[in-house]
């Protein structure tokens, strides 16, 4: 079983029952639900971000995020396979590349090459103690040493606090951006394990659940 079959059969997730790629070719939702979803990540209750390895840099963030974006929707209109593309994980990866199988082309042509985003803001930054995937890892797993927590996690049966200190963890961000034809949130994260953790998109306007 090769790769791709392996990462499909793990991570393919359900999509969410709002969506519409035939009136949404992008964005997949309408205004009024990413309205409602901002307010949902602003109000709800997360571990704020704090780590005493990585820093965060907003500014510099929220910059190079746009290109990110923007990459992932040519991507979008070029008909890429993201199994084979960076910045988004395999569960994201399969729902783009199913979503995009059944999005009229003809549609797709009127909307412009690029991305131009006008302003974009941070909606929450938060850690999560939970694997990061990534879709050229064995088994979609971003790090070895995520493997050995849980092993250690499973045999040593240490107490909830010790457990937590080990556990895989993630920054998580969601990140609002406007431009003059979408209105789109990304969910980005890393693995604070890693030395030189990259970013990656694990969701769009809450498409998986």
């Amino acid at each position: 079983m090769n790769r791709k079959s392996i990462l499909n059969l793990i991570y393919n997730k359900k999509l969410c029952d709002n969506l519409s790629s035939t009136k949404f070719p992008w964005g997949w939702k309408n205004k009024d639900l990413m309205e409602k979803l901002k307010e949902k990540i602003i109000n709800s209750e997360n571990v704020p971000f704090y780590h005493n390895y990585h820093t965060f840099e907003s500014k510099q963030f929220l910059e190079n995020s746009k290109f990110g974006y923007n990459i992932i929707y040519k991507n979008y209109l070029d008909k890429k396979d993201f199994l084979d593309t960076k910045y988004t994980t395999p569960s994201l990866s399969i729902a783009l590349n199913k979503l995009r199988s059944k999005t009229d082309d003809n549609k797709l042509k009127k909307y412009p090459n690029d991305i131009d985003t006008l302003e974009n803001f941070i909606l929450s930054n938060k850690i999560d103690y939970d694997v990061t995937t990534c879709n050229y890892k064995i088994l979609g797993f971003t790090s070895k040493k995520e493997i050995e927590y849980n092993l250690i996690m499973g045999l040593a049966n240490p107490s909830f606090a010790e457990l937590k200190s080990q556990h895989p963890t993630k920054q998580i961000i969601n990140v609002l951006y406007i431009s003059d034809n979408f209105y789109d949130i990304l969910e980005w994260e890393r693995d604070l394990l890693e030395l030189n953790p990259e970013w990656q998109v694990s969701n769009i306007n809450n498409i998986l659940f």
